[in-house]
């Protein structure tokens, strides 16, 4: 699994722990961290992947800003290429 996929695994679920404990008072904190922790790791790493995969498709905007931050580095960069980047950068953090 990659550094990205991992940490992008672990956002993922601690923004979870502090859900359900924030929702369930009754239940011992630790239980939850414990169940998040190692039952759902699995689960956590796939999501990852699965937004990880999503995000390889840029939306016009995201295009649009990427094409003007690059030329405001005075570098001449066209969408395609910036796509082909971009693309590279998702490839890289899937690796395993």
């Amino acid at each position: 699994m990659s550094d990205m996929i991992s940490r992008m695994a672990r956002a993922m679920r601690d923004r979870d722990i502090d859900w359900y404990i924030a929702r369930a008072p009754d239940v011992d904190p630790d239980v939850i961290r414990k169940a998040a922790m190692e039952d759902l790791k699995e689960n956590y790493e796939a999501l990852a992947r699965a937004a990880l995969e999503a995000m390889k498709e840029p939306t016009p905007a995201m295009l649009i800003a990427g094409v003007k931050a690059m030329r405001n580095d005075d570098l001449d960069v066209t969408e395609k290429e910036l796509l082909l980047g971009w693309n590279a950068m998702i490839d890289k953090a899937m690796e395993e």
